[in-house]
């Protein structure tokens, strides 16, 4: 029986200004891109991830191209108003960004993917879905009927606005419906309140799902129902290009994991996709010297 990963967050269009840099460059992008191709990256032929994201009428076959390029399925693309997002991403550093939607907030909530924009029939082979987003109860009311109604098993990007320790209620009771959630080092700091090693080990340990914290130069932690492990980043990589890191990461790790890999090797797979994706400009194709290059970063954390 085939089995597939859906992704729900948006495609878009992104005007990047890069650390240090005056000027702007516009390519492909947002969340849904990068996880899309991080899912693709990792993938061993058990089924396209399934891109569920909204795009302009006019725009569909270019976007229909692109998700093909990239191992991409594409037949829950759905019609929003003009345009996919347009969203300008200012870089403080490699790690740190602030994003502006330039179509306006209502814009991308139209752009927002939710089971309901697209048929039943297109998740008939979903297992996995990967979703990025705060912590809106509306958005996870809708989220949690359809997984636990189809059987599918969620895996949670946490947006910046849900990583506020005002908000850590709501995250662990969102968390403790999904089974895995991703946050990098900031993010952490901000939810739980506090910079204290000590004290961010104790309360993610106390969630009841798994958790997967990153960072761009320190191995990736995990807490997972009383285990805990530590996994290395990819060395020796010349990261030209941040966007897109951490999406893609968490895309690879959830089409692992959908094929059957334990946690530890899907983590492991994660750091290979997001060293490769940082490593080049933009969203790469899904072809056979990538995903070689991929394996032999791959191989470096198992040696």
């Amino acid at each position: 029986m085939s089995s597939q990963l859906a992704i729900f967050s948006h495609i878009a269009i992104d005007a990047v200004r890069l650390p240090g840099s005056k000027g702007i460059a516009e390519t492909v992008g947002g969340a849904g891109a990068y996880a899309a191709v991080g899912a693709a990256l990792a993938s061993t032929g058990g089924g396209d991830p399934l891109l569920v994201a909204g795009v302009g009428e006019t725009q569909r076959s270019f976007f229909e191209k692109w998700c093909c390029d990239r191992g991409i399925a594409s037949g829950a693309l759905f019609r929003v108003p003009y345009s996919v997002p347009i969203t300008l991403v200012e870089y403080r550093d490699e790690q740190n960004r602030r994003e502006i939607p330039l179509l306006g907030l209502k814009h991308f909530e139209d752009a927002t993917p939710l089971p309901n924009r697209v048929t039943d029939a297109q998740f008939d082979d979903v297992t996995y879905a990967f979703v990025f987003h705060d912590e809106d109860p509306e958005f996870w009311r809708q989220m949690r009927d359809w997984s636990e109604r189809a059987g599918v098993k969620v895996g949670w990007e946490l947006s910046l606005d849900a990583c506020k320790s005002s908000k850590l209620a709501a995250v662990k009771d969102i968390s403790s419906g999904c089974e895995v959630i991703f946050l990098n080092l900031e993010e952490s700091e901000l939810l739980l309140g506090t910079h204290d090693e000590e004290q961010i080990s104790k309360a993610f340990s106390e969630f009841e799902t798994t958790v997967v914290l990153h960072d761009a130069s320190q191995p990736v932690r995990v807490w997972s129902h009383g285990e805990y492990f530590e996994v290395p980043v990819v060395r020796g990589i010349n990261a030209i290009d941040p966007t897109g890191g951490g999406n893609s990461f968490c895309g690879a790790i959830l089409e692992r994991l959908k094929t059957g890999d334990d946690l530890r090797v899907a983590v492991e797979y994660g750091c290979a996709v997001a060293a490769f994706v940082v490593s080049v400009r933009g969203v790469p194709v899904n072809d056979s010297e990538n995903v070689k290059c991929i394996r032999a970063m791959r191989a470096t954390l198992t040696q």
